[in-house]
């Protein structure tokens, strides 16, 4: 890291004057953060299966059209053992079906890295995903799985505090701040990790979350969204909806009351995530089970 140190390294207070710029700025009205989420839709209430999935399907992928195509893959693969057997064209091919980009691959894409994670879960996993096999998956040199989906792994599944997932929108508003010019991105993530772990009041993962939204959406005005940011919204909120492990269509109220404190937004988003949810019977959380559309 020696020659780093004069390219563009913040301090820590300067990162932490960034991260409560940005939370000052952001619209928790319209999209609250990963640790200010419903208990209905936080770690401990999702479907690991889904998680994983959606986590390592995210690539190069926008949220609003990651959630269509979850949907899809959920309504024919609903759990690990539906694919089982599978072999690797014909995962390319109900992956493509369902709409998921794979990212050539033959390399380190969409396809290869569920194709990877599918021989170890069905293998010496026997059937089984913890934190401590997805910290794995870098030792074995997984297709795929560099520190960046691992973190996104130990973060949305397992609830992990002191890594950043940082992606490449939210690397892109570092660097907009000044910060980390002639880095790369795994560098960054590291430093940032290393200053502010353990810092009182500051969450990795809502930095992470704080950061990609800014470069996805810009400066926003809640009360003059753009159609972009009203796309980026929904999506964002319907990825989230697609976890639990009682996924089932939200109503509008509680979209209202926990989410979306817009009545258009929330009727829109209830209406987008109806067609991607089980429809099948299952024990509803009691805030969900009324339906008022």
């Amino acid at each position: 890291m020696g020659s780093l140190a004069t390219t563009g390294a913040p301090e820590r207070r300067a990162l932490l004057r960034c991260y409560r710029t940005l939370y000052t700025e952001h619209p928790h009205a319209l999209l609250p953060l990963e640790t200010a989420l419903p208990e209905e839709l936080q770690y401990p209430a999702r479907d690991l299966y889904r998680t994983v999935l959606t986590m390592i399907l995210s690539v190069r992928m926008a949220d609003s059209r990651l959630a269509p195509s979850l949907g899809k893959l959920f309504a024919g693969y609903p759990d690990f053992q539906s694919l089982n057997g599978v072999s690797q064209s014909q995962l390319h091919g109900i992956l493509r079906a369902a709409g998921i980009v794979l990212n050539d691959p033959s390399r380190n894409g969409n396809g290869a890295r569920l194709w990877g994670l599918l021989a170890l879960y069905f293998g010496p996993w026997q059937q089984h995903v913890t934190e401590q096999h997805v910290d794995t998956l870098r030792s074995l040199q997984v297709r795929g799985f560099g520190d960046k989906v691992v973190r996104l792994l130990q973060a949305y599944c397992f609830g992990n505090a002191i890594v950043l997932p940082l992606d490449t929108p939210a690397f892109q508003t570092l660097q907009d701040y000044g910060f980390y010019g002639g880095w790369k991105l795994d560098q960054a993530r590291c430093d940032v990790e290393d200053k502010l772990r353990g810092v009182c009041g500051v969450s990795l993962v809502d930095f992470h979350e704080l950061l990609r939204f800014r470069g996805q959406a810009g400066h926003i005005q809640a009360n003059c969204l753009t159609a972009k940011q009203r796309r980026i919204i929904i999506g964002w909120h319907a990825w989230r909806l697609l976890l639990p492990t009682h996924a089932r269509p939200p109503t509008r109220t509680w979209v209202r009351q926990h989410l979306v404190q817009s009545a258009e937004l929330a009727a829109a988003l209830v209406h987008s995530v109806r067609p991607m949810l089980p429809r099948t019977s299952l024990s509803l959380p009691v805030a969900w089970s009324r339906v008022d559309l």
